[in-house]
């Protein structure tokens, strides 16, 4: 087996490489004082983010034509609680809201965590594309 010779151009890049990996490393997600793991190069994790997200971005065939404001809004809700307890555990989504189910906070809060997983998977993307 043909030994791997560094030069001190591999080891910047790799110095470099470190680094930037640090800007996607795993995060934890605060909010309404709960703290939650956030791992956007976990494959576990992306996997069932983007399975339950899909049903947020499903959401306005869920209430088409639904008359009724208070039906909509506990389909809206339960969605929600859905993906928080599914991405997170069982129980984290009335744990985000001060255990009282409000579609309005929940939305705020999926809005929230929408940010910071973008915000990481676009550091991730930049990385990739340099490699």
């Amino acid at each position: 087996m043909e030994a791997i010779n560094f030069s001190l151009d591999n080891t910047v890049a790799m110095d470099n490489f470190d680094k930037s990996m640090q800007a996607i490393d795993a995060a934890t997600w605060e909010y309404n004082g709960q703290s939650f793991a956030v791992d956007v190069c976990d494959i576990e994790f992306i996997e069932k983010f983007s399975e339950l997200n899909q049903t947020i971005i499903d959401l306005p065939k869920a209430i088409e034509g639904i008359k009724d404001g208070f039906r909509t809004m506990r389909i809206i809700a339960d969605l929600f609680v859905n993906f928080f307890d599914g991405l997170f555990g069982e129980g984290a989504a009335l744990k985000l809201i001060d255990q009282r189910l409000n579609a309005r906070k929940l939305m705020l809060a999926y809005k929230d965590l929408i940010s910071i997983i973008t915000d990481k998977a676009a550091n991730s993307e930049r990385i990739v594309n340099a490699l």
